[in-house]
């Protein structure tokens, strides 16, 4: 995991609000609970999603980030890039508190995984979304993602949309 870098992106959201943005640990119980938030969310919008299976050491290691969002110094939200193939990271653990929703929080946090993705050698990120998060998909529809086919354990899945974005000197937000 890429935790040496300096990658604090800061951004005054409406209302002279601060957003920061920086790798984080995957462990800390910031970031647990933040997944564990984004879990019952998931539940709620498809039906009984079991435990959460967040397993952090899915985002430790090579090629891997994993980043918390924090408004005014409070944590409300959370993303993550691991490795999908060979020169393609995908996006996964993306998500924001109801409550800061609508002040550019995941727009800010889907900048700094691209942003480490590029400084990790990635040429492409990939995420899987699901059709009752129009939210979710305006956002990576106005980041530059674009559809593609279904894959891995999503493709039978009528639920999933899955996108991808390539990243270069034309492709950052």
């Amino acid at each position: 995991m890429v935790r040496d870098k300096a990658a604090t992106v800061n951004a005054h959201a409406r209302e002279g609000r601060r957003v920061t943005v920086t790798l984080s640990d995957p462990s800390a119980p910031e970031s647990l609970l933040l997944v564990e938030h984004l879990w019952k969310a998931l539940g709620q919008l498809y039906g009984n999603t079991g435990p959460c299976q967040f397993v952090p050491a899915d985002v430790e290691g090579a090629g891997t980030a994993f980043v918390v969002a924090r408004l005014d110094g409070r944590p409300v939200g959370c993303g993550a890039i691991r490795p999908h193939e060979p020169g393609v990271a995908e996006v996964k653990r993306m998500y924001v508190e109801p409550a800061a929703r609508g002040l550019g929080v995941g727009r800010r946090i889907l900048q700094e995984l691209e942003s480490v993705a590029g400084a990790l050698g990635y040429v492409a990120i990939r995420l899987e979304t699901g059709v009752k998060q129009p939210a979710a998909i305006s956002l990576y529809e106005r980041a530059g993602y674009q559809r593609i086919e279904r894959y891995g354990t999503h493709a039978e899945d009528p639920l999933s949309i899955c996108m991808e974005k390539r990243l270069g000197e034309g492709a950052r937000l």
